[in-house]
């Protein structure tokens, strides 16, 4: 497999046999997506506690990839809703009043809360593009409590 290709070198990339602009929102919606499923890897990588969850997230995330650039353009999105809400909750402290967590002193839960801000960025470029085109409700659903997931998962790391 050839890595080079000078394909992309004038600011085109091909998208499901289409050549788009490397400035066209879907990139940056994958790209965000990318960044925050780099970040999950990171965490994985530092921590096995979540290593299961993490690994659950980047293929889901990654099934997003390929919904949004229509290389699979029918997904039930159900299933990962389902999935993401059920560890939600079953993650979530019992007795915690929300309050914002800064972890100055604990790298693994700096590095969840850091995976949290990626994933509220990439879930609003997922509603932008959502105001563009039509996306699934349950996959901007999933998008919007990935960052409350990374929050609980912050709070308990710093709290051990």
């Amino acid at each position: 497999m050839k890595i080079t290709t000078r394909q992309g070198d004038y600011g085109l990339t091909d998208i499901h046999g289409k050549r788009i602009s490397k400035t066209d929102l879907i990139m940056e919606v994958i790209g965000e997506i990318d960044t925050l499923m780099a970040q999950c890897i990171v965490c994985s990588a530092q921590d096995d506690t979540y290593r299961l969850d993490m690994m659950q997230i980047v293929e889901d995330l990654t099934t997003m990839c390929s919904y949004i650039t229509e290389y699979t353009p029918e997904v039930d999105f159900t299933v990962h809703l389902n999935w993401i809400t059920n560890r939600i909750h079953a993650l979530e402290p019992k007795e915690m009043n929300f309050q914002f967590v800064y972890p100055f002193t604990s790298l693994k839960a700096a590095q969840y809360n850091l995976a949290r801000t990626y994933a509220r960025t990439a879930e609003r470029k997922c509603f932008m593009l959502a105001e563009k085109r039509s996306l699934d409700a349950n996959a901007l659903k999933y998008m919007n409590r990935l960052s409350d997931l990374f929050f609980i998962m912050t709070v308990n790391s710093y709290e051990k």
